[in-house]
């Protein structure tokens, strides 16, 4: 069994799940980072509550690192979540 890594120096994680579920990263506030979690049209093309929602807000960590469970870790924090 192979496990993905990520880290400062390069890597990556899957961003995709079964049933078209994916994550993406913004910045529209650089270095401010989010983490939307968004269905297979994306955050680009609907509305949020309806195709994407917002799960993460990073505004004094760095991003650094994403299937039943959703991993965001920073320089400080570790959150989890899972599908049942």
């Amino acid at each position: 069994m192979r496990i993905p890594v990520a880290g400062l120096w390069g890597g990556g994680l899957h961003t995709g799940a079964e049933g078209g579920w994916h994550v993406e990263i913004a910045a529209p506030e650089w270095p401010h980072h989010r983490v939307l979690l968004a269905t297979g049209r994306g955050p680009w093309q609907g509305e949020h509550g309806e195709s994407w929602w917002q799960v993460f807000d990073s505004s004094w960590s760095t991003l650094r690192a994403t299937g039943r469970t959703l991993a965001v870790a920073t320089s400080s924090d570790l959150t989890l979540w899972t599908r049942a």
